[in-house]
């Protein structure tokens, strides 16, 4: 908002994945935002997704640490 040829009184909020949940949160509380674009945002609230994705490298590490897992 505060740079050169920027309208402050109109930013947009542009967030990818995690970030494109967080954009409208943003947007609630900055009255500058004129408005928000989620890209590839996720389908379930922060913290499922959060849990999700922990227990999805868990069993990815879990798989690594077992040499014979693979077989």
């Amino acid at each position: 908002a505060t740079l050169p040829g920027v309208n402050p009184d109109a930013v947009v909020v542009i967030g990818q994945s995690q970030g494109g949940s967080l954009a409208p949160n943003i947007a609630d509380v900055d009255d500058r935002v004129a408005a928000v674009v989620m890209l590839a945002g996720p389908a379930g609230t922060f913290s499922e997704c959060l849990v999700g994705q922990l227990e999805e490298m868990a069993e990815i590490r879990a798989d690594q640490l077992d040499p014979l897992g693979a077989w």
